[in-house]
C-alpha cells in the first residue's frame, strides 16, 4: 500500500499522479480503483512493459485490503471521513455511513478481481527480473561457485584507501554483505532487517563466533512445511568481517546511533545528498540491499550488469547440483526453500551437466570392471 501512495504523489512528469501530500496519509485511497489500475500499468512500464508475476502479487496484496468482512479497510468504516473531497463522488461525499462504506469497499473488491482476471489472460508468467539474465555465462560455468569466489575476491584485493572514510566504510559493509550471501544465501529482504542489538537480533554472538536467527515468520514461504526456522553458525572466516565492519565502518554509516539493523546506507553527502539506494529511517530496504550488491559487483562480471542478490541463490543451488548431482533436497535446504521451487526455479543444470554426471558414472562402471576382470578367478592356481 506504501508504493501505491507514493505514487499517488509522484510528479507527473515521472508518471504519477501529483496528489497533495497532505491528503495521502490514509488507506482510505484502495477504493480508487482507477488510480490503482494506472499504477500498474506505471509499475509495468518501469518493467520494460513486461505484465510480470509482482504486479499479481501487489494487485492481490491491495485488493485483500477490501475483502468484505475482514478486509482492513473494510472494517474500518470511519475511513470514509479521511478519503480527501476529490478521492470521492458528490452522492459518497454525503453518504459516509457503514453500509455505504462497505459497498463501494466491496464494489472495489470485485471490480479489482475482474481486472486480476483480465490481466490473467494476457499474462505469460514472466518475473520482472531474470536472474539468469544477468548471472550472464557465470551460471554456465562448469562450477559457478568457481567464479563467484573469483568476483568477491577481485572486489576484497581492491579496497579504497583507508583516509577516504565514506568509501572505504561502504567497501568494508559490501565485502561482509557479499560474503555472507555467499555462505547464507538468503533473499535481500533478511539482510535488509538483519540486526545485531534489540530484543531479538538476527544476527548473535556466540561463545565461538557469530550466528544468524530468523524466525520462520520472516520467510516468504512460512507456510510450508518444508520451511524451517533459520539458525545457523556463521562460518569462521567471517568472524574477522563481522568484527571488522561493526568496529570500522558502521559507525561511520548513516543512523548507526539509532538503529539496530546490520546494513546501513552511506551517510549523504553534504552538498549533493544520495537518493538513488532506497532506504528507511532505520536502514536499506531490500531494493536498496538490491541495488548495492548489483552496483559493487558490476565492475567484476563478463557482462558489466551486476549480480543481483537472488542471483546468489541461483549460483548456490546449481553449483551444489552439479558437483552433486542427486541432491536436490539438500539444496533445499541451503535455500530453506521447498523441493518444488527448486526443482521449477533453481535447476540451472544443462545437457552439458547431464552429459558429465554420466560420463563420470561410466568413467567409475569401467574402473570397477577393469578391477573385477584383473582379480583372479575362484579356485584357479
Amino acid at each position: 500500500d506504501r508504493p501505491f501512495l507514493g505514487y499517488l504523489a509522484t510528479p507527473k512528469k515521472d508518471g504519477g499522479q501529483e496528489l497533495p501530500l497532505g491528503g495521502l496519509d490514509t488507506l482510505a485511497w484502495l477504493v480508487r480503483t482507477d488510480l490503482i489500475k494506472q499504477y500498474l500499468k506505471w509499475v509495468q512500464a518501469r518493467s520494460d512493459g513486461i505484465l510480470h508475476n509482482g504486479i499479481f502479487t501487489v494487485l492481490n496484496s491491495l485488493r485483500s485490503h477490501l475483502r468484505p468482512k475482514t478486509g482492513p479497510v473494510w472494517l474500518m468504516t470511519e475511513l470514509a471521513q479521511t478519503l480527501p473531497d476529490e478521492g470521492r463522488s458528490e452522492s459518497e461525499a454525503r453518504c459516509n455511513d457503514a453500509l455505504a462504506w462497505h459497498a463501494r469497499c466491496e464494489a472495489a473488491y470485485r471490480e479489482l478481481l475482474a481486472y486480476h482476471k483480465k490481466l490473467e489472460m494476457h499474462s505469460k508468467g514472466e518475473k520482472s527480473r531474470n536472474p539468469k539474465e544477468t548471472m550472464g555465462s557465470l551460471i554456465g560455468n562448469e562450477f559457478p561457485m568457481l567464479e563467484l569466489v573469483r568476483i568477491i575476491a577481485a572486489i576484497e584485493n581492491q579496497p579504497p584507501p583507508s583516509h577516504h572514510k565514506r568509501s572505504y566504510a561502504a567497501w568494508l559493509r559490501d565485502v561482509l554483505l557479499l560474503k555472507m550471501l555467499q555462505r547464507h544465501p538468503l533473499r535481500g529482504h533478511h539482510f535488509a532487517i538483519m540486526t545485531f542489538r534489540g530484543p531479538s537480533p538476527n544476527l548473535r554472538r556466540t561463545s565461538s563466533g557469530w550466528e544468524l536467527d530468523f524466525p520462520l515468520s520472516d520467510f516468504k514461504n512460512e507456510k510450508s512445511k518444508s520451511a524451517m526456522h533459520y539458525t545457523v553458525a556463521l562460518h569462521p572466516s567471517l568472524t574477522v568481517w563481522v568484527n571488522r565492519y561493526l568496529n570500522e565502518a558502521r559507525p561511520l554509516l548513516q543512523n548507526s546511533s539509532t538503529s539496530y539493523r546490520v546494513f546501513l546506507p552511506s551517510a549523504p553527502r553534504r552538498r549533493a545528498p544520495s537518493l538513488d539506494i532506497p532506504e528507511t529511517a532505520c536502514g536499506f530496504t531490500s531494493a536498496g540491499i538490491y541495488r548495492c550488491v548489483k552496483t559493487r559487483t558490476a565492475p567484476y562480471t563478463d557482462t558489466g550488469i551486476g549480480l543481483a542478490p537472488h542471483s546468489f541463490r541461483h549460483i548456490a543451488t546449481t553449483d551444489h547440483l552439479k558437483r552433486n548431482p542427486r541432491e536436490f533436497a539438500l539444496a533445499a535446504r541451503i535455500l530453506n526453500d521447498s523441493l518444488a521451487t527448486v526443482l521449477k526455479e533453481y535447476d540451472c543444470t544443462g545437457v552439458q551437466d547431464g552429459a558429465r554426471a554420466l560420463g563420470s558414472s561410466v568413467d567409475d562402471a569401467e574402473k570397477q570392471f577393469r578391477a573385477l576382470s584383473n582379480r583372479p578367478h575362484a579356485g584357479s592356481l
